[in-house]
């Protein structure tokens, strides 16, 4: 438009009502740049105002310049489209589409409104525009409104961090996408009874934990974000329907209250893990422009707390369940064999006391604790692995092996009876089959005083069948077999079944392990 005013032949420039309107129009513009400058409110309360008097203006200059052999130069296209992008600020689409046709109406009516004062008007020329502003509003409500919505940078610490070292980096990462004087933070996790401020920049640096009571979150339900004014009773509400409505009195702000803080931006952070809020300050973050993107973030740093919650928690199940097997496997290997050998010892007391030669049962004692001394070692090596272990062994030599030492640390015949169409597996499935054999024949020996056992292991396809039947004490006619707690917890690991029963004074074990194949 001021390239018009270089024409002095140009048709808004030559005349005085032109020119009168042109230099009104500057002066306009200037007091709303100053206007949307320093006051949020007015910016806001004037919007539909400053529309209306945009399209006006814009409107006037299409009736002075159309009738006139200059009018297909005119800059009503580029006011048409800077209506059209402030609307898609102002409006919802259904809205902006009645504004559009509104505005297309308002075209027609001026082109009827020149040719009625005999002035040059083209025909062909004015509805051809009339078909470019058809399209061209088309594609604006169509693009303004099918942008997707502004996302945040992913926010992440390490698990390990502390509540005030991710705080710190929640602080950090705000300084850094919103670039605000002050900001104050709040937070009350789900299950704790206290709430954690944090407060950096112009609030001063610090970090303590308050009484929860101080803090109600409540009342800012329905909002996203909030700019308010406490000394003028004004605040701009960012409802979750994404839509701005001014509201005017003291609305409950209780970090805003607590922090003593006259004006800001307030957003409300919403997880599963609690509740909390923030609040930026100074002049960069006194505008409604960045309610949306601010209300963002806030939706980002609820994520990054559900995250850190749930990775918290899935780590604290990880080590249950690692505890858990360590002590399994302590129990089953162990424990039991050191309850073995403290029987041989007495044996072998008792021997040395009658005058007898014990040293081949020593040999094979030092035999068994030097095996023991290996498990616990394998034990270790895996509790150090970082990637799984997948190298293989035979599965039928492990329980031969297996059940062979365990014939001589207790001292009673084991016989077994095997089949296989399969030889090799995964080698910590090879031990759990050792540990399980472990637990079984020495519960036998040691609950059920038995002298032998016998194990049959039938490896058909993927599914291993496994039966151990001892001759011990057994359990009482009228008594249930108890199904022992180890054996049933790795079974279950496995993914098996387990079946006890008792007949006379045999004890058998069923068990079945389907899934089992090559590692």
């Amino acid at each position: 438009m001021l390239t018009s005013l270089a024409d002095p032949e140009y048709p808004f420039g030559s005349t005085r009502l032109g020119m009168g309107m042109l230099m009104g129009y500057f002066a306009y513009a200037l007091i709303m740049a100053v206007i949307a400058w320093r006051d949020w409110w007015l910016d806001h309360q004037l919007r539909i105002v400053s529309f209306a008097l945009e399209a006006i203006f814009s409107f006037a200059v299409l009736f002075l310049i159309e009738g006139s052999p200059g009018g297909p130069i005119s800059p009503f296209m580029a006011l048409f489209v800077f209506l059209l992008v402030t609307g898609t600020l102002i409006w919802q689409q259904w809205r902006l589409i009645a504004v559009a046709a509104a505005l297309l109406g308002i075209y027609c009516l001026t082109g009827i409104a020149i040719v009625m004062t005999d002035a040059y008007f083209d025909p062909h020329w004015f509805g051809r525009r009339l078909a470019f502003m058809l399209v061209i509003a088309t594609l604006v409500i169509w693009f303004g409104h099918s942008r997707g919505k502004p996302r945040a940078e992913r926010l992440d610490w390490s698990i390990d961090d502390s509540l005030e070292e991710r705080f710190s980096i929640i602080a950090a990462y705000l300084q850094t996408h919103i670039d605000a004087p002050g900001l104050g933070l709040v937070w009350m996790p789900e299950d704790e009874p206290w709430a954690f401020v944090q407060t950096s920049g112009a609030l001063g640096e610090s970090q303590r934990r308050v009484s929860p009571e101080e803090f109600d979150f409540s009342d800012l339900y329905p909002c996203d974000a909030v700019l308010f004014d406490r000394l003028r009773g004004r605040n701009l509400v960012l409802s979750r329907h994404e839509s701005l409505k001014a509201r005017r009195g003291r609305i409950p702000l209780s970090l805003a209250d607590f922090l003593n803080l006259p004006t800001g931006l307030l957003v409300p952070i919403r997880a599963e893990a609690g509740q909390g809020a923030l609040v930026l300050i100074g002049s960069r973050a006194m505008s409604p422009d960045y309610l949306r993107p601010t209300a963002v973030i806030a939706q980002e740093i609820a994520l990054a707390l559900d995250r850190h919650e749930i990775n918290a928690m899935t780590k604290a199940a990880e080590i249950a369940h690692l505890r858990e097997k360590l002590a399994r496997d302590l129990h089953d290997s162990v424990v039991q064999t050191l309850a073995g050998e403290s029987l041989r010892l007495g044996v072998l007391r008792a021997k040395l006391a009658q005058g007898r030669d014990i040293a081949a049962e020593l040999g094979l004692l030092h035999e068994s604790l030097d095996e023991e001394q290996r498990n616990v070692q394998r034990i270790i090596g895996r509790l150090h692995e970082t990637a799984p272990h997948n190298s293989e062994c035979d599965l039928g030599a492990t329980i031969a092996e297996t059940l062979a030492r365990l014939g001589r640390q207790w001292g009673i015949d084991i016989t077994l009876d095997m089949t296989s169409d399969q030889q090799t597996v995964a080698e910590p499935l090879a031990h759990e089959f050792e540990l399980l054999l472990r637990e079984a024949i020495a519960n036998a020996v040691r609950h059920g005083n038995a002298t032998s056992a016998r194990v049959q292991a039938r490896i058909v396809g993927h599914t291993v069948r496994m039966t151990i039947i001892d001759n011990g004490r057994g359990f009482p006619a009228s008594e249930e077999a108890p199904f022992p707690r180890s054996i049933t917890q790795r079974v279950q690991h496995l993914g098996g079944t387990l079946d006890i029963s008792t007949s006379g004074s045999d004890t058998t074990l069923s068990i079945v392990i389907p899934g089992v194949g090559p590692a």
